[in-house]
């Protein structure tokens, strides 16, 4: 065989073997594009499950804090907060007062048709106070410390009203409430 022969064998070869090759190049795209469908279609139905599931659960919407700033109240007069809401969750209630001499301060809350009160007879005066539970069943207390709960306290239907007794010269009865509910 001459040498020109001989090459144009090893062309052919290498043409043979370059085709192989490129045949299994495009099997191989074909069957991993395939997969990847398959698998981009599976990914998309658990998507749709997970949303129809999380569109069964009620989630709680934050809303506008309730405020109270009562100038001139009266004592012994309850004033409302937050009306009687539903679905709710109380994230925090803060009371402060301005005053001559200091009143008792309270503030009631109202869960589920349970009546829960904090009483503070020596606030400091013009000072924030939050509420707090420091056990649970127990009435809440007023602290200057925030806490550590996310949340204070939630029920079907909660309202939330405040008052003082007593004192003198009591100018400003204010009260905040950060609250969510389920809509």
């Amino acid at each position: 065989m001459t040498r020109a022969g001989q090459e144009i064998e090893r062309a052919k070869i290498g043409l043979v073997t370059s085709a192989v090759l490129i045949i299994i190049l495009v099997v191989s795209s074909v069957w991993f594009y395939i997969r990847v469908d398959s698998l981009q279609r599976q990914v998309d139905s658990l998507q749709a499950q997970v949303d129809s599931l999380l569109a069964r659960v009620p989630v709680f919407q934050h809303m506008p804090d309730a405020t109270l700033g009562q100038v001139d109240p009266a004592s012994g007069t309850p004033y409302t907060v937050l009306g009687t809401v539903k679905n709710a969750r109380i994230i925090g209630v803060a009371v402060k007062v301005v005053y001559t001499t200091a009143p008792t301060v309270e503030c009631h809350i109202d869960v589920d048709g349970n009546n829960l009160t904090a009483s503070k007879a020596d606030m400091m005066n013009n000072t924030w106070y939050t509420m707090i539970l420091q056990e649970s069943y127990a009435n809440p207390v007023y602290s200057t410390y925030a806490g550590t709960r996310t949340f204070l306290l939630e029920g079907r239907s909660v309202s939330i009203t405040v008052e003082y007794i007593g004192g003198t010269g009591v100018k400003d009865l204010s009260a905040r409430v950060k609250y969510a509910i389920i809509p």
